[in-house]
């Protein structure tokens, strides 16, 4: 699970807070994650709504089935995470944006749906925050999308502190002054080999 809070300081670190609380209060929602997002949402928005305390709150849930490789995917808003496979190539988990649901606690009628993959043995997984793409260079020109996943495809069959250092190497590099402009958090699985069920 990785989720990004807009802001700073004591409203992002309350808004945290919260997610936390939630998290803990509805674990046996785990293995299904546009159901997990669900009540999340719901259990946000009468806090998170209040005029005093509007927020963005982008979340991405990702379960893994270590005896089968079988990815559950549910994603609020949040960008799509990275699939390493093994040493040959890297793409985005799900193409477009069918599969990327608004943010959490935008509107009460809000479902998330869950995507299926299977994954291979020596296959990785790395979810990330949008702070990671969102760096501008000297001429205004930001990081994007597109140069975060040609980044993917140079660290394919790399361990994942590897993986993190590269992507964020590779930002910061791009990046006025070499310093983020927002928090960076990534997060990932490699999947060494399948279990006995």
């Amino acid at each position: 699970f990785v989720s990004d809070v807009n802001g700073i300081g004591v409203r992002a670190a309350l808004g945290t807070a919260l997610i936390r609380g939630i998290m803990h209060e509805i674990s046996g929602l785990g293995h299904h994650p546009g159901a997990f997002l669900d009540r999340m949402s719901s259990l946000l928005l009468p806090l998170l709504r209040k005029e005093e305390l509007p927020m963005e709150v982008t979340a991405c849930y990702v379960v893994l089935d270590v005896s089968t490789g079988q990815i559950l995917m549910a994603n609020a808003g949040h960008p799509m995470p990275i699939l390493f496979h093994g040493t040959s190539t890297a793409e985005w988990l799900a193409e477009g944006d069918a599969y990327i649901g608004p943010p959490l606690a935008v509107e009460s009628s809000t479902s998330y749906s869950t995507m299926e993959r299977k994954i291979e043995e020596q296959d990785s997984v790395v979810m990330f925050t949008d702070g990671l793409y969102s760096v501008p260079n000297n001429t205004g020109d930001l990081y994007g999308k597109k140069r975060l996943l040609d980044s993917a495809h140079s660290l394919t069959g790399e361990p994942l502190n590897d993986i993190f250092q590269g992507l964020e190497g590779d930002a910061l590099a791009f990046s006025k002054n070499r310093k983020f402009v927002d928090d960076v958090c990534l997060v990932g699985l490699t999947l060494r080999t399948l279990m006995d069920a």
